[in-house]
């Protein structure tokens, strides 16, 4: 390998090697495993321990239900903001509105991450899920609605935990 003495406007002079190749192709190499693509997703159903097959950049279906009913989960603080416009007079809407763009934000991004396959909103999901299962038990009796945190909650933290599918893509190598 040669190298090339090159010089600046300033008149001093550095040593490199030259450039083999396109310019950016050992950048874009080094850069691919930093992808959340099919690199780091494995299959849980592969035919060896030891081989395990890529699996699509498109999430499962248990999955993709999930990130959605999460995602639609954004509807109940837009309908308490809704309601607290409507019904009760505040003359202080700041604290409303705040904790309204926290829920919507939170809903979208534990949306979002369980479509890319992030482990941490998978977590965040399941604990939610668990929660409005909980909250929907102790209104059960008092409620009319306690059956739909209920189903709500556990078809979330189902979904996301029981298929091989789903299991497979959150699991990272």
């Amino acid at each position: 390998m040669s190298v090339t003495v090159a010089g600046d406007s300033s008149g001093t002079s550095f040593n490199h090697p030259p450039c083999v190749g396109p310019p950016l192709a050992g950048l874009s190499a080094s850069l691919s495993g930093m992808d959340i693509g099919n690199d780091r997703r494995r299959a849980a159903t592969s035919s060896s321990p030891g081989r395990s097959a890529l699996v699509s950049s498109r999430p499962p279906a248990p999955v993709l239900i999930a990130a959605l009913l999460v995602a639609a989960g954004a509807l109940v603080p837009l309908g308490l903001l809704v309601l607290v416009l409507t019904e009760l007079e505040t003359r202080n809407l700041v604290p409303v509105l705040l904790l309204t763009l926290v829920g919507v934000g939170v809903c979208a991004s534990i949306g979002y991450g369980l479509w890319r396959g992030w482990r941490g909103s998978r977590i965040v999901a399941v604990v939610l899920g668990v929660l409005a299962l909980l909250s929907g038990l102790s209104s059960l009796g008092s409620s009319n609605f306690g059956f739909l945190p209920i189903a709500y909650g556990a078809l979330v933290a189902l979904l996301v935990l029981v298929p091989a599918s789903a299991r497979a893509w959150f699991r990272h190598s």
